[in-house]
C-alpha cells in the first residue's frame, strides 16, 4: 500500500512454507504401490509444457515395463488438446485430469513424484510445497527452480534434451529416489 496499491487489489496468498515438514515414513507413498505414481500440478496453459510432459511419459512407457500413472492437477484453456494428445499417444489409461483444487498440496505425499515441465518458473510453489510433504522433484532447470532447489534438491533436467533422453533421466530418478514398486514377482 506504501508504494500506491489500492488495498481492494492485495490479498494474503499462503503457499505453505511456515508449515512443518512432513516425516518420510508418515507419507503414504511410502506404503507398497503396483505402479509409479507421478503429478503434476499447473494451469493448463502453454507455458506449464504439459504436452512436452506427456511426450516423455509416452517415451518412459517405451523405455520400462514399471506400471505407472500421472495425476494432473490444475484447468485451463488446454484441456481438450491435452487429452486428445493423451489418446494420440496411447497413454490415455495412465492419465488422469484431477482439476483445480485450492490446496492440492494435501495430496502430494500420494506421490512419488512431482513432475515440472515449464519454460519458465518464479518461485514455484508446487515445488516448495513438495519440499515439506517430502515428494521428490523431477524440474526442468528453468527460472527460479535451479536457485530453490540447489544441486540436491531435486532432479533437474534440461529442456533442450530429446524426450527420450528426458524419459531415461526420470526412470532412472525414479528408481534411485522413489520407493521401489511392488511388481509381484
Amino acid at each position: 500500500m506504501r508504494r500506491g496499491i489500492p488495498q481492494e487489489k492485495l490479498f494474503l496468498h499462503r503457499n505453505g512454507i511456515s508449515l512443518p515438514p512432513l516425516d518420510w515414513q508418515k507419507r503414504r507413498s511410502t506404503q507398497p504401490h503396483t505402479e509409479l505414481r507421478l503429478a503434476i500440478v499447473g494451469r493448463l496453459s502453454p507455458e506449464k509444457n504439459h504436452a512436452r510432459m506427456l511426450e516423455v511419459l509416452a517415451e518412459l512407457n517405451q523405455l520400462t515395463s514399471v506400471p505407472w500413472c500421472v495425476d494432473i492437477w490444475g484447468e485451463g484453456s488446454l484441456l481438450s488438446d491435452l487429452s486428445e494428445l493423451t489418446a494420440r499417444l496411447d497413454i490415455r489409461d495412465k492419465v488422469k485430469f484431477c482439476g483445480f483444487r485450492p490446496e492440492v498440496w494435501r495430496e502430494l505425499d500420494h506421490y512419488h513424484c512431482l513432475l515440472n515441465f515449464s519454460f519458465g518458473e518464479g518461485i514455484p510453489i508446487s515445488l516448495i510445497e513438495a519440499g515439506w510433504r517430502r515428494t521428490p522433484v523431477f524440474a526442468s532447470s528453468v527460472g527460479g527452480i535451479p536457485e530453490l532447489c540447489s544441486a540436491s534438491g531435486a532432479e533437474l533436467f534440461h529442456l533442450s534434451s530429446s524426450n527420450r533422453e528426458i524419459a531415461k533421466r526420470l526412470l532412472e530418478f525414479s528408481q534411485n529416489s522413489c520407493v521401489p514398486i511392488v511388481t509381484g514377482k
